[in-house]
């Protein structure tokens, strides 16, 4: 589907409805990690989302919850990455290489400053896009320019953000030290001006896997195998998806 479209659908019907991933390259179907980094991915913005909203912003954000699925059903038995289904007009505020939205909406551009701080200049969360502010498909730039993917962009994306962000309201209530001399004074506005806190919390990080990874990140979603037998055929499905 053209996720630049709004996602319409009948109230209540999306409750149980899952998207299924499958990248377009062949190459990444025969190299399976390349899900399973889409998740890790995912699951450390998540992680920095639930960070942001410690410090009462205006709006909270959050990522979807993803989980990577084997179709044993299929020929070759593909994986796939999967996600719930999110319906509401899809929008993408920012990218990997210096991309910013003409709606400039101070909220994901405030959360990728503070992932980028948070983090000790460590790494940025951007690419950020969804359904209002729950989001889904990130990307991850890493100093190092390891682990996260081939969107990864390292040292050059992180400098196209810095470039092109222009600090709001919620930059200031957050205490986030101001990049450049580009302001924006329109949008969401926090109830208070500064927030009570001194500074945000830096984030303590550990070496993982060749990449940077948190040393307190939330468990990876795990893909457990149930099977389900009834009188005519045997199959295998993702028990926390519940998908075929």
């Amino acid at each position: 589907t053209d996720k630049d479209k709004d996602r319409e659908v009948v109230p209540g019907e999306a409750k149980n409805r899952f998207v299924a991933k499958i990248s377009m390259n062949p190459s990444d179907n025969k190299n399976t990690k390349v899900y399973f980094r889409d998740v890790e991915t995912q699951t450390i913005a998540k992680y920095y989302a639930e960070k942001f909203n410690q410090y009462h912003p205006p709006k909270k954000v959050d990522f979807i919850k993803a989980c990577v699925l084997e179709l044993i059903m299929r020929e070759g038995n593909p994986i796939v990455g999967v996600e719930k289904f999110i319906p509401g007009p899809y929008r993408k505020h920012n990218s990997n290489y210096g991309y910013v939205s003409d709606e400039e909406r101070n909220t994901p551009q405030a959360f990728s400053h503070f992932s980028w701080e948070a983090s000790d200049h460590t790494l940025l969360v951007c690419d950020i896009q969804g359904v209002g502010d729950l989001y889904t498909d990130p990307q991850i730039h890493h100093i190092s320019g390891e682990g996260f993917g081939k969107g990864n962009l390292g040292m050059a994306g992180i400098s196209k953000f810095l470039q092109k962000h222009r600090c709001n309201a919620i930059c200031r209530y957050l205490k986030l030290p101001q990049l450049g001399n580009k302001v924006s004074d329109i949008g969401t506005i926090p109830t208070t001006r500064l927030m009570a806190l001194n500074n945000i919390q830096i984030v303590t990080m550990v070496q993982q896997a060749g990449a940077q990874l948190h040393s307190q990140t939330a468990v990876l979603p795990v893909l457990k195998r149930q099977v389900v037998v009834d009188s005519t055929k045997e199959h295998t499905r993702c028990s926390r998806c519940s998908i075929l």
